[in-house]
């Protein structure tokens, strides 16, 4: 939602607002919706990484790659005292977020992020790397760079065949009003799909096929493409819990934990338990203290969905918990759950995070839980 939206939406669950730029979450089943973060002026860009965290980009403020994370405020949203910068300081504004993964582009692009500069001809590419709480964003040789005016790249996407293909509006106007709408230079025909591949490593055969079945759809899940995770996700969803849950549950014990990649495997199970509204508490229970600080921030994401699903007291142990983890982006997604458990205990409880080195983000955090509890413990 861009900044001159006013958005007053009518659910089950009450009217929801939000004034100006910020990011929805919203649920079809059961027409849930809650908001993610405010402010941004544009954010034209927005993606997950293959740990379920968020990143964004602003094609109308800057500051290159936003780490985004439950109860996060940025630039321009109405009211706010205090905001997050983003991870890259005097970058200009960019349009469209890909995340890089998969067989075909090289090991050192995996996990980079892609974006564009629509007003400068680049495509640009960013390594994120893990700082504390949070991420820092390094800015790398640009993907593309054109002198060409009329070079225009507005979103960027992951191929099925692992290469990356960039939307290109090809146009040398971009202004608003600044310049006649019936300038003959205003072109509102062309437009072009660039796509880059590697030299000498080949292209992906990993399109889904139509007729696949269910188990077929979740041995899809342990694959290194993004692309074909999340569309097998959504393929089995289309099957129906009925369907995919006994299913799910026996390719769940079959697992290696011998495997590299064992403790995302299950991650992408537990995630599939909740694409199909079926909470898994033992499973659940068992990722929380997962080896994997990564794993342990996503599953408290989960449960903190789940929280009206299970039982009060298990969740709020596990929120608990996270709020003395020894990691500090667990730390942070607790601090965040323990603000959607109005009390003064979840108050006491988050300030515990304390106890334990801060950071920008996970001071952020903090700052925000306690003014989002300020009803149950301020006198």
């Amino acid at each position: 939602q861009s900044i001159y939206i006013h958005s007053h939406v009518e659910t089950p669950q009450g009217v929801k607002r939000l004034n100006g730029g910020g990011i929805w979450r919203f649920r079809p089943e059961t027409l849930e919706l809650e908001i993610v973060c405010k402010g941004f002026v544009n954010p034209w860009g927005h993606h997950f990484d293959r740990w379920g965290q968020s990143f964004a980009t602003d094609g109308a403020y800057g500051e290159g790659i936003n780490y985004v994370f439950p109860g996060s405020v940025f630039v321009t949203s109405p009211g706010a005292t205090r905001i997050m910068s983003g991870l890259n300081p005097g970058s200009p504004k960019h349009c469209g977020l890909e995340i890089v993964g998969g067989g075909h582009l090289p090991d050192d692009w995996q996990g980079s992020m892609i974006t564009n500069d629509f007003r400068a001809h680049r495509v640009c590419r960013f390594v994120v790397t893990e700082d504390g709480s949070g991420y820092a964003s390094r800015q790398e040789v640009e993907v593309i760079k054109s002198s060409h005016v009329a070079f225009r790249p507005i979103d960027v996407k992951m191929g099925t065949d692992g290469a990356i293909y960039i939307a290109d509006w090809y146009n040398p106007i971009i202004q608003h009003g600044e310049v006649d709408f019936r300038d003959e230079r205003r072109d509102h025909v062309h437009g072009r799909v660039w796509r880059v591949t590697a030299k000498g490593r080949p292209t992906l055969r990993t399109a889904i096929a139509e007729n696949a079945t269910v188990d077929e759809l979740l041995n899809l899940l342990k694959v290194s493409e993004d692309w074909t995770r999340l569309n097998a996700k959504l393929l089995l969803k289309q099957h129906g819990a009925e369907a995919v849950l006994p299913r799910l549950a026996a390719w769940l014990g079959s697992l290696d934990a011998a495997d590299p990649n064992y403790e995302h495997q299950r991650l992408e199970a537990l995630w599939l338990y909740e694409c199909l509204d079926s909470p898994n508490a033992e499973l659940l229970a068992e990722l929380v203290k997962s080896a994997d600080h990564r794993v342990r921030a996503a599953a408290i994401r989960t449960a903190s969905h789940w929280r009206t699903r299970m039982k009060a007291p298990v969740v709020n142990e596990y929120f608990a918990a996270a709020v003395r983890d020894e990691h500090p982006r667990v730390r942070l997604e607790g601090v965040r759950a323990l603000a959607e458990v109005p009390s003064a205990e979840s108050a006491a409880q988050a300030l515990v995070a304390l106890d334990q080195p801060m950071d920008r983000f996970l001071d952020f955090a903090l700052w925000q839980t306690m003014r989002d509890l300020q009803a149950n413990w301020l006198p």
